[in-house]
């Protein structure tokens, strides 16, 4: 497979197709929903962040993913303790204000009488900062910095499905430190150091079949010399012009082929990751599975976010091999239906 590499442009020509599917290294693309050909209540655009250490995992999301606009603040440690301090509302289609560009700079912010939350993205950092009054907790407080360098790459990928207009435009971004802390009324707090805490950036705009399925796997962390590593993997859509499967180390991206990987009967059994060209071989074995499953209507979601251990080792495109030990990372299998 040779991947196609992206230019600065729209995600979208004047017809409604995706200009050239491919990859990037940096956010060349400009998300364009008012030139897909599809009622606005297809097209889905999400701001996930995950921020990991050994002890939590907050997951921030702000986004339109179906019939309803997403604001959600999630802790979990695991355990299986589990704290949700949003839930879902009906907002007008983009009532957000979404960015246009992943590394956009600007504030993305919504406040009711109930919370108020905001997303910073300034150069070479991201500050998250919630409010919320009205929790089964209290009142919460959420203060997080996620810093990262000004040349840091990261993979985009525009990629189209079997389905006319069907398409994913995506960028993730690993290996950003974290400082903070979330508070809770009730006197639980979680704090984020960076000296082992990680966040990821998952920025996806789009319009998706509305019945799909994927795979993704992830992870962040300092090796024993203090440098950063982290690997994105996965499989969406049709991947024959471009993969998401990269490597990071030092900010510095290295672009994988195909990745696959085989597991055990249960989701407690160890992942194996291996790719087309004998560059990686990484075991993932499972300590935790954060499993949701939604129903409502005719919109479902299912979700296995399995968390590990990664060991083993990758090779970089200047063929610098790493060995990676005990690092924190995690696989998920998720089917759709909105």
């Amino acid at each position: 497979m040779a991947d196609h590499l992206l230019q600065p442009g729209f995600a979208l020509n004047e017809e409604g197709f995706p200009t050239t599917p491919g990859y990037a290294f940096t956010p060349v693309l400009t998300d364009a929903p008012l030139r897909a050909r599809t009622s606005p209540l297809r097209y889905k655009e999400w701001d996930f962040y995950q921020i990991t250490n050994p002890r939590y995992t907050l997951q921030v999301t702000l986004g339109h993913v179906s019939y309803a606009g997403a604001i959600d603040v999630v802790l979990f440690d695991y355990n299986g303790l589990r704290r949700r301090l949003t839930l879902p509302m009906i907002l007008p289609f983009r009532k957000l204000g979404l960015a246009p560009k992943a590394d956009a700079e600007g504030t993305v912010s919504y406040r009711d009488d109930r919370y108020a939350i905001s997303v910073t993205t300034e150069p070479c950092r991201r500050l998250i900062e919630a409010d919320i009054l009205h929790s089964r907790y209290g009142a919460c407080r959420l203060r997080l910095q996620l810093n990262y360098r000004p040349d840091d790459q990261g993979i985009l990928v525009l990629t189209p499905f079997r389905q006319p207009r069907c398409f994913y435009h995506n960028y993730k971004q690993n290996c950003m430190t974290v400082s903070g802390f979330l508070a809770l009324g009730d006197g639980f707090r979680a704090d984020f150091d960076p000296s082992d805490s990680f966040a990821v950036l998952d920025w996806g705009r789009g319009v998706l079949p509305f019945r799909h399925r994927w795979w993704w796997s992830n992870g962040s962390c300092r090796l024993p010399d203090g440098s950063l590593f982290g690997f994105n993997f996965g499989v969406f859509g049709d991947n024959s012009f471009a993969t998401e499967n990269a490597l990071f180390y030092q900010g510095k991206a290295s672009k994988l082929g195909n990745v696959a990987y085989t597991r055990g009967a249960r989701f407690d059994q160890p992942f194996r990751f291996r790719d087309d060209a004998d560059r990686i071989d990484l075991t993932m074995t499972p300590f935790f599975d954060n499993h949701t499953s939604i129903k409502a209507l005719v919109v479902s979601n299912e979700c296995h976010q399995v968390f590990g251990r990664f060991d083993g080792f990758v090779t970089l495109d200047d063929g610098k091999r790493l060995n990676v030990c005990d690092m924190i990372g995690f696989c998920e299998e998720a089917r759709n239906q909105w």
